[in-house]
């Protein structure tokens, strides 16, 4: 009975995307949606706006964010493999990014959550409209995105899979 409520979490708004989010947001979704930003930076008091700055690096207080949220939009282009985005999947939300390095793969398109090109504005806003109207949708991609990051991003499940390669490879060969 609540709106959904869109989440970014990035220290830097401008280098990680977080600016145009703001900007999206207060032009065409503040309406219909909050959204919340996780971030050292300052911003002024907007309508639907909620800025969580004073998080601490690896505070429980994240989880807690990030459950309160329907979607993850972590719009940065510069961004290699960032933990936000297996942060907020593994918390069970849909991932809207950019494609760009291994995003593409912690983020699997129209599956786990939305893919957008860089620098368009218009398909990111489609994106973002796109989950907000799609309850059922966004929750499916969330349950997904999930599960992508158990299977994939376990450092337990890692560890057990690097451990069994390196047994293979010492065993000595018969012949």
């Amino acid at each position: 009975d609540r709106r959904p409520t869109i989440v970014f979490v990035g220290h830097q708004l401008e280098r990680k995307g977080g600016l145009r989010l703001l900007e999206l947001h207060q032009r065409h979704l503040r309406e219909r949606a909050d959204l919340v930003l996780v971030t050292t930076e300052t911003v002024p008091e907007l309508p639907g706006v909620r800025v969580v700055s004073d998080l601490e690096g690896g505070s429980s207080r994240l989880w807690k964010i990030l459950q309160d949220a329907d979607i993850m939009c972590f719009p940065s282009t510069i961004d290699q493999a960032p933990n936000a985005v297996l942060e907020g999947a593994a918390a069970g939300l849909p991932v809207i990014a950019h494609p760009v390095a291994a995003i593409s793969e912690m983020v699997q398109h129209d599956v786990t959550g939305l893919l957008v090109p860089p620098g368009d504005d218009a398909a990111l806003l489609q994106a973002l409209t796109d989950l907000v109207e799609d309850p059922e949708r966004r929750r499916e991609m969330g349950r997904r995105g999930r599960k992508h990051v158990e299977k994939n991003y376990d450092m337990r499940v890692a560890a057990d899979h690097l451990v069994a390669v390196l047994a293979r490879v010492a065993r000595p060969a018969h012949g």
